[in-house]
């Protein structure tokens, strides 16, 4: 069987606004992201609660939507969007930093970057 490595799909999507459904204005630098509401659901409880909630019907399509995110630094938030969609985190980051990223990854209930800590990280992270 030959297996096809999706994320390479998802680290293309990072860089694109095809398909975007979802915005993101971040931290006090009002930063600018466009995302994919499936993708971020799919690593995240707290989006799919957001994005999908009880009583829609399957076949509704949800319109782009605009949020606002003005308690946290977009770098944080960047640098989770790209573990979504790339997989990876820089370990390297100062610890200041990743501990706001990990406290992001708790807010937004993101496991595998949760899990990606318990097993990685650096003394002090």
């Amino acid at each position: 069987m030959k297996r096809y490595r999706s994320s390479e799909k998802f680290k293309t999507l990072y860089n694109s606004d095809k398909f975007c459904d979802a915005i993101f204005i971040v931290g006090k630098e009002r930063k600018v992201f466009r995302c994919h509401k499936t993708i971020l659901s799919m690593f995240s409880k707290f989006f799919s609660k957001l994005f999908f909630f009880d009583g829609w019907e399957k076949s509704q399509v949800s319109p782009v939507s605009e949020i606002e995110i003005n308690d946290i630094e977009a770098s944080c938030f960047e640098t989770v969007l790209k573990f979504i969609y790339q997989g990876e985190i820089d370990l390297q980051l100062p610890t200041e930093k990743l501990n706001k990223i990990l406290k992001l990854s708790t807010k937004l209930q993101i496991s595998e970057l949760q899990k990606s800590h318990d097993e990685h990280a650096p003394k002090g992270w």
